[in-house]
C-alpha cells in the first residue's frame, strides 16, 4: 500500500506537470509536453525514493541526518534540472530565446518535488499559478511597452557618409527611435558602403515603414532589417 501511495504521488506530479507542458507545446517551444512530463515525474520519483529510504532508516538519534539527506536530494534535483533548462536557451547577439521554457522546466521540477513529498495542495496550487503565469500573462505582455532592438543595414554611395548619418539621426529621432552606428564597411569592387545601425524603439513604431522612408531619403540601393 505504501508503494501504491507513492506511485499515486508520481502520477499526480505527471498530471499536474502536463498542464504546464501542454501550454509550452501549444506555443511550439523546444521543451514541450513530454519533456515537462518526464521532468516532473522524474523529480517526484527521486523524492519518493528518498522519502522511502528516510522512512525505513529513521531512528531517534539519526533524525537530523535523514533530514539533511532529503535537503541534499532536493538540491541535487534542482541543480540537475538547471543544466537541462540551460540547454533550451538560445542566444544570438542581443536576441535571447528559451528563458521562459527553461524557467517552466525548473518550475515543474518543483511541482514534482512537492508531489513526491505528499504536499498535494502546494503542488496543485503551484500548477495553477504556473499555468496562469504562462498562459494568461502572455496576453497582458502584449499591452506592456517593451524596448526592441534591431539592426538596420543599408548600402549607400561612399561619398555620402556624413550627410547620411545626420539625416538618419534626425529622421529617426522624429519617430522616437534611437540610433547607434555599429559599422561602416567599404566595398571597393561594388563601390558601395554598407552602414549598420542599431535601432532602439518601442513596439508601437512601424519599423518597416521607417526603413522604407530611410531608403527613399538616402537613396540606398539596399535596405535590410536584421535581428
Amino acid at each position: 500500500m505504501l508503494e501504491l501511495t507513492m506511485l499515486g504521488r508520481m502520477a499526480l506530479a505527471i498530471v499536474l506537470c502536463a498542464v504546464i507542458g501542454i501550454e509550452r507545446e501549444f506555443h511550439g517551444r523546444p521543451a514541450g509536453l513530454r519533456t515537462h512530463l518526464l521532468v516532473g515525474g522524474g523529480s517526484a520519483l527521486i523524492m519518493i525514493i528518498g522519502a522511502a529510504f528516510a522512512a525505513s532508516g529513521l531512528t531517534g538519534s539519526d533524525s537530523k541526518t535523514v533530514s539533511l539527506d532529503i535537503a541534499r536530494l532536493i538540491a541535487g534535483v534542482v541543480t540537475g534540472i538547471g543544466f537541462l533548462g540551460a540547454g533550451t536557451i538560445i542566444r544570438q547577439g542581443d536576441w535571447v530565446r528559451g528563458l521562459t521554457t527553461a524557467a517552466s522546466v525548473w518550475f515543474v521540477a518543483g511541482i514534482g518535488i512537492a508531489a513526491g513529498q505528499g504536499l498535494y495542495v502546494i503542488a496543485a496550487g503551484a500548477t495553477g499559478i504556473g499555468f496562469v503565469v504562462l498562459f494568461a500573462v502572455s496576453y497582458i505582455e502584449e499591452w506592456i511597452p517593451s524596448l526592441t532592438r534591431r539592426v538596420l543595414a543599408l548600402e549607400v554611395p561612399p561619398d555620402s557618409k556624413d550627410a547620411i548619418q545626420k539625416t538618419l539621426r534626425r529622421h529617426c529621432a522624429k519617430h522616437r527611435v534611437r540610433t547607434k552606428l555599429l559599422s561602416w564597411e567599404f566595398d571597393r569592387e561594388r563601390k558601395v558602403v554598407t552602414v549598420k545601425l542599431q535601432l532602439s524603439y518601442w513596439r508601437s513604431v512601424d519599423i518597416i515603414g521607417l526603413a522604407n522612408e530611410i531608403q527613399q531619403m538616402t537613396g540606398a540601393s539596399n535596405v535590410q532589417i536584421e535581428q
